[in-house]
């Protein structure tokens, strides 16, 4: 039973991994070098503005659970809406910082890859903060009880 369990959770992983890797995949099968190094680097740096917007909400998870078992909706939906639009100011002007001095802090450390173009920004940074604030939105307000 536990290598049968063992084994559904390693294709889990792989499966997890593979589909957020799969765009550097292809563009590695695809693309030249410098372009790939390009998008690697501004995945990355959207990934980081993303995980660091969400770090107040992350840490009142707990404050969220405890609202939720006293059966407090209003004071969840305090809580959850300050760490949401703090979330959103964070992200917000770290998107700015990046598309201003990405290319120059990037220069700054010694890479010789810059970020991609502002186009592609202005398309990938809004997304992926709607998406993450979808799922917390769901895991704390639309799932709660209906009394």
């Amino acid at each position: 039973l536990l290598c049968k369990s063992s084994y559904r959770l390693g294709i889990v992983n792989l499966g997890a991994f593979l589909i957020l890797r799969a765009n550097i995949l292809l563009c590695a099968k695809y693309l030249d070098l410098k372009q790939v190094a390009q998008y690697g680097v501004s995945l990355q740096i959207v990934q980081v503005l993303v995980v660091m917007s969400s770090v107040l909400y992350n840490a009142q998870m707990p404050i969220f659970h405890n609202l939720r078992v006293v059966n407090e909706k209003e004071g969840l939906l305090v809580n959850f809406s300050v760490s949401i639009v703090a979330s959103w100011i964070i992200y917000f002007f770290g998107a700015i910082f990046v598309l201003l001095v990405g290319d120059k802090v990037l220069r700054y450390i010694g890479s010789n890859v810059q970020i991609l173009g502002s186009k592609w920004f202005r398309q990938h940074l809004p997304n992926a903060d709607l998406q993450r604030l979808t799922v917390m939105r769901c895991s704390v307000v639309e799932c709660m009880p209906v009394s």
